[in-house]
């Protein structure tokens, strides 16, 4: 055990995990918690307040979680497993617990949980709860001094830098109606175009901009673009129709998200329902009760929902009950081949069947031959994107081609 607050400690943990066999339990939840600037707590404070914060977290802890298994994993790193315990009772203690932790120097707490009833896998549970408090915790280091003081890496530095250069370009890809053949909508993709006039893909730059959680700086630029796109449309009288654009999971998974897209759209005369925000099907690895709360304040703030790249993986079918979405993008993997192949036709058609029940819009994505956009229009699917009709293109040309 963990002598100052009693909690059991980091070698508890290993060996509880090491002898529970979680497969058999009824539900799992995982609270994982890091106190926020703790190191610098001690330093303007000296150590002994810093140990008062630790104790006053793990009593917090016990106060909701009495009969749960808690660890103090770290320094200030908590982590809190519950047993079979009904979801409604461990979102109530997460809410209450936050509450509490909200009254404590720089918000007290970075928080992240995650439950599940099904497949009940630890380290998923555990490492879904553990991006959530990073996320969280970017959020604590955006809204202090402690950002601009000790947290600009040189990576930070660099990228916003190259957004004020206009180094970052929005290009535009078409989506065509398969009965009218006519521009129904449009992906906004983000492209690095270097001093050199090189155009850098975003497989180059979005992966690390990912790995150091700093791809939401290129979301909200690629978002607030689309406003301002929109907006001039709008005033040179051109018809207007969806714009799509994909956020990062770290970023849909930000608890301001929405708010922030708010305040960003608040500065442009533009309507909601124009942007459609594409959610990748790796969020089904999400618990679905925070999945079904994003996707419920984005339609809310009257935004429309693609679910992108269905077919990539493993195709989660509860999406459908859990999600609230407009439009399904068929992954250019489901659908390339499709003339060869009869059991990708059963499939394809199936979806797009169920889709229509649902009053769901479908999208074939990576069209790139007549032969298969005749076979998407046999099969009654709404929309084409892909390099039959256009690859993306900047917004001048884009303008030029469809305006």
């Amino acid at each position: 055990h963990d002598m100052l607050t009693g909690l059991a400690n980091h070698k508890s943990f290993v060996e509880y995990k090491w002898n529970k066999n979680f497969h058999n339990y009824v539900s799992l939840g995982i609270i994982t918690s890091d106190i926020n600037g703790l190191k610098q707590l001690n330093e303007k404070y000296g150590p002994h307040y810093g140990d008062e914060i630790i104790i006053k977290t793990a009593n917090v802890f016990k106060k909701y979680f009495s009969n749960e298994k808690l660890f103090r994993l770290s320094g200030d790193e908590f982590l809190i497993v519950c047993e079979n315990m009904d979801n409604e009772v461990f979102q109530r203690n997460i809410e209450n617990i936050k509450l509490e932790f909200s009254a404590f120097e720089n918000d007290g707490l970075s928080i992240g949980y995650s439950w599940a009833d099904d497949e009940i896998d630890f380290d998923i549970i555990h490492k879904n709860a553990e991006e959530l408090m990073y996320i969280n915790k970017q959020r604590y280091y955006q809204n202090t001094n402690f950002l601009n003081k000790h947290y600009r890496p040189v990576l930070l530095q660099k990228l916003l830098a190259e957004i004020k250069n206009n180094e970052y370009h929005v290009f535009l890809q078409p989506k065509i109606d398969l009965k009218t053949k006519k521009l129904s909508g449009m992906e906004a993709l983000i492209r690095h175009i270097d001093s050199a006039g090189n155009i850098i893909p975003p497989i180059k730059f979005i992966p690390l901009l990912e790995k150091e959680r700093l791809i939401r700086y290129i979301d909200f630029f690629v978002f607030e673009e689309v406003c301002k796109l929109l907006q001039k449309w709008k005033y040179e009288r051109k018809e207007l129709v969806p714009i799509s654009l994909n956020f990062s999971r770290n970023t849909l998974l930000e608890s301001e998200f929405v708010k922030t897209l708010k305040i960003i759209m608040s500065k442009y005369d533009i309507t909601s329902n124009l942007i459609e925000i594409e959610i990748t099907e790796t969020i089904g690895e999400i618990d679905t009760k925070i999945i079904s709360n994003i996707s419920k304040d984005i339609k809310n703030a009257g935004f429309l929902i693609s679910l992108d790249d269905f077919g990539s993986k493993y195709s989660n079918i509860s999406l459908f009950t859990t999600l609230e979405f407009d439009t399904l993008k068929l992954d250019k993997s489901l659908v390339e081949k499709l003339q060869i192949s009869p059991e990708k036709q059963i499939i394809v058609k199936s979806v797009i069947n169920m889709c229509k029940e649902m009053n769901v819009k479908t999208v074939g994505e990576g069209i790139e031959t007549e032969e298969l956009n005749s076979l998407l229009t046999t099969l009654k699917c709404d929309y084409a994107q892909g390099y039959l009709y256009s690859r993306p293109i900047s917004i001048k040309e884009f303008e030029k081609k469809y305006f």
